[in-house]
């Protein structure tokens, strides 16, 4: 319980042909390149998130430095 039934099913003709390490072997690395795909798709998702959320720090700070300039002006006029 707990795995694929697809895995079970590769396991159990691996034990049944006596080739069960080579069949585990095949398996885990279709496993890691799934994963190693899976990984490399969230973070070509999350890079253009973290450049959006770093812009608004950015223009938070920007904003925060010239505010107090643009009401300094408005108060010397």
């Amino acid at each position: 319980e707990g795995f694929p039934p697809t895995l079970l099913q590769i396991i159990s003709t691996g034990e049944q042909t006596g080739k069960l390490p080579e069949v585990l072997q095949k398996t885990a690395e279709s496993y890691n390149a799934e994963f190693d795909r899976k990984l490399q798709s969230a973070i070509s998702l999350l890079e253009p998130v973290l450049i959006l959320i770093m812009g608004l720090v950015v223009g938070f700070i920007v904003v925060s430095v010239l505010l107090p300039i643009f009401e300094l002006n408005e108060i010397m006029r």
